[in-house]
């Protein structure tokens, strides 16, 4: 499993045959930012993610409509492919960034776009 590094800790270190996850600041709360590698349409990406309960960003994106899960696959940017993942959980803690790695990591049809699954569009 991919060993994950909070600020301070190191650089996004790869770890061999493992990917690299590299989190910007502390869990626990209502959204995390973080850099890790995957593959996107086959090709190596390095995601520029951020994970939000659906509370928190639905509170910063006050202007959304959201009654599900959502996971949107955004443009390359200088740090990466912009991933943001939408997730009703009650905190953004260990335990979800590492579910939300290996999701993202196995999910072989991930495309561009928005993505909504769990609940109503």
């Amino acid at each position: 499993m991919t060993e994950l590094l909070q600020s301070g800790e190191s650089d996004h270190k790869p770890l061999t045959g493992q990917g690299f996850c590299h989190i910007e600041g502390p869990l626990g709360g209502a959204s995390v930012a973080l850099r890790f590698d995957g593959t996107l349409a086959g090709a190596p990406v390095v995601w520029d993610a951020t994970i939000w309960t659906r509370a928190g960003y639905l509170r910063d994106h006050p202007g959304e409509r959201l009654a599900g899960n959502l996971i949107d696959v955004g443009e390359i940017g200088a740090q990466g492919r912009r991933l943001t993942v939408v997730l009703d959980v009650p905190a953004v803690d260990r335990p979800t960034v590492q579910k939300t790695l290996h999701m993202i990591r196995q999910w072989k049809r991930l495309a561009p776009g928005r993505h909504r699954y769990g609940g109503a569009a």
